[in-house]
């Protein structure tokens, strides 16, 4: 799945979130979102399946071509987007209402895929797949990466992370965001190590974040 982004722009209600933001992703890849707290990356990601609309006030403009098709165009239902463009939070608690198991389960039963025993089986398949199985003893971070690189055989896949060593390991390409903007992007090894911008490399060295 190839991914392009061309002047998207978001917003809080008044607040602007981000500014004209023109990006490709790959297929078949990993690309990791860095940068401060508050710099878009989040609300950027919740761009690509549309989910950034479901909060209140806020709206989004321009395209998010998805192998080809502008998921934003009118004809498109944003459920449909969600079904195919999935989002892993932070938290396993996506519904914080509801237990874990719901919140996997959810889709599976919305979709009419399994019941019973056989949903059982597949929660707990999906929960040891994303490697949250064994969360509550083991936040599982080399588990998540290690899966992220199976994942990207079949899978495009962008991530957000605080932490540089993580990017450095299983991204290949990592987009800098600032203030709701893209200072810089490109191949892992070069905005790490050769950086093109000043505030990119402050962030990279830790000078500021």
């Amino acid at each position: 799945m190839a991914i392009q982004v061309e002047h998207l722009n978001a917003w809080y209600d008044r607040t602007q979130a981000l500014h004209d933001i023109n990006l490709e992703i790959a297929p078949l890849s990993v690309t990791a979102l860095i940068g401060p707290s508050g710099c878009g990356k989040s609300t950027f990601v919740r761009c690509l399946n549309r989910l950034h609309e479901e909060i209140y006030g806020a709206r989004v403009q321009g395209k998010v071509l998805v192998d080809g098709v502008n998921i934003y165009a009118a004809s498109i239902i944003p459920m449909y987007v969600r079904r195919h463009i999935g989002m892993v939070f932070q938290q396993p608690n996506v519904l914080p209402t509801r237990s874990i198991f719901d919140n996997v389960a959810m889709g599976i039963r919305l979709n009419g895929l399994a019941s019973g025993k056989e949903l059982n089986d597949l929660v707990e398949h999906s929960l040891h797949q994303a490697a949250i199985w064994d969360e509550v003893k083991d936040r599982a971070t080399l588990q998540i990466e290690e899966l992220m690189t199976t994942l990207k055989r079949n899978y495009t896949i962008v991530v957000v992370t605080h932490n540089m060593q993580q990017a450095g390991r299983v991204a290949d390409r990592t987009v800098f965001f600032l203030s709701g903007r893209i200072i810089e992007e490109g191949e892992t090894s070069q905005i790490f190590s050769r950086p093109e911008k000043r505030e990119t490399e402050d962030y990279v060295t830790g000078r500021f974040g």
